[in-house]
């Protein structure tokens, strides 16, 4: 199977390529700046429609994005990215004879139902989401929504919340959480990808919503105190605001009553375990 990795460079988009590759599939990873990849900007409608046109893909993977950790881009990049060059790619596929297969990666922060957006970030994703899936509804075009939670692992940027309370508390620094009580649902990059390649190659039609967790949500107070225990670092090192402020955007885990859950079997401790001693 020949397959496009829209984002390969980034810490998940790595890790699925070189599993991809494992699994004896013909990949092409792109990235914007990176080298050693395919050059395609998702922004540059040109070169995205050539490279779509040209490549002959039975898949093609739409891993591209802005924000993802907040300050690494602002808002209007996010549009552009997230939101228009999603749909911008769902348009191109929708015009070829052979199109590809689909896979929209989607974020777990994006709002559902009357719940609103936490940060720009998840707006600008959700836009993106739901406008892909307008613009395939009508077309014979198999199209996969992947909805992914809290994806940690080795190679994490810096600024994500499992490798930056590592990192701290490495260093003895002390770490404040906002919102103790948030619940998230915390999921291996190892799982995460392996999920996608049994995904990718699941043939289907029409448009299937797929969730990617652990489907058990983990208090960030308790993640924060599970990570300083298995770093070895003291307890006294976390300081939070009270239990009561508000908290518009209080849980988000993956819903295994789906028919698409795609559940994740590493816990947070065993990931955390394995994660810090490759560190030591």
């Amino acid at each position: 199977m020949k397959i496009l990795i829209v984002g390969a460079s980034g810490f998940l988009g790595r890790k699925l390529f070189n599993d991809l590759l494992a699994d004896k599939h013909d990949v092409v990873g792109s990235s914007r700046t990176k080298r050693g990849f395919l050059r395609l900007d998702i922004t540059d409608h040109e070169n995205l429609k050539l490279v779509l046109e040209q490549g002959n893909f039975d898949t093609a993977i739409n891993l591209a994005a802005v924000g993802v950790t907040a300050g690494t881009g602002n808002e209007q990049e996010m549009v552009r990215v997230n939101s228009d060059a999603a749909i911008d790619f769902a348009r191109i596929l929708s015009n070829l004879d052979s199109p590809p297969t689909l896979i929209h990666i989607a974020s777990s922060t994006e709002p559902t139902g009357n719940v609103q957006p936490e940060s720009p970030y998840s707006k600008s994703k959700a836009e993106g989401t739901a406008a892909v899936v307008a613009a395939l509804s009508q077309t014979q075009i198999p199209l996969k929504v992947l909805r992914i939670h809290n994806t940690y692992g080795p190679m994490q940027p810096e600024g994500r919340f499992v490798m930056s309370l590592i990192n701290k508390f490495r260093n003895n620094e002390e770490v404040h959480l906002n919102y103790p009580n948030r619940v998230r649902d915390f999921c291996l990059i190892d799982d995460v990808s392996q999920h996608i390649v049994k995904l990718v190659t699941q043939e289907h039609t029409g448009i299937s919503h797929n969730e990617i967790g652990t489907g058990t949500g983990v208090t960030l107070i308790n993640a924060a105190n599970m990570i300083c225990k298995t770093v070895g670092a003291s307890e006294s090192l976390i300081t939070s605001n009270s239990s009561e402020v508000l908290d518009l955007n209080s849980i988000q885990v993956a819903d295994n009553s789906l028919a698409g859950f795609c559940k994740c079997e590493t816990t947070l401790q065993g990931g955390l375990n394995n994660l810090v001693g490759s560190l030591s």
